[in-house]
């Protein structure tokens, strides 16, 4: 991924990519290393969170903070420890 230079995030936990992934993968609970697989791993999580999330929340939920970082948990938190965390 090219750098635009216009944030730093040298040593953030968003800039660490799993070893042997060319730089193309962030760094993972499941040390998974190729694109595809931690995409496809992403969309499975999105579609099984989605499911979950539609059941807490309704049409007329008023979102704060708080929801988006549990929405975020929910989604990526069994693949990136940094899930549902402010960074």
């Amino acid at each position: 991924m090219k750098k635009s230079g216009r944030y730093k995030t040298d040593g953030l936990v968003e800039d660490q990519y799993e070893a042997g992934s060319n730089g193309l993968v962030l760094q993972n609970l499941l040390h998974i290393q190729d694109k595809l697989e931690i995409d496809e791993v992403e969309t499975s999580e999105l579609y099984r969170a989605t499911d979950k999330l539609t059941e807490i929340y309704d049409q007329d939920h008023r979102f704060t903070a708080a929801d988006i970082c549990n929405m975020h948990e929910n989604w990526l938190g069994t693949v990136y420890g940094w899930a549902g965390k402010y960074r």
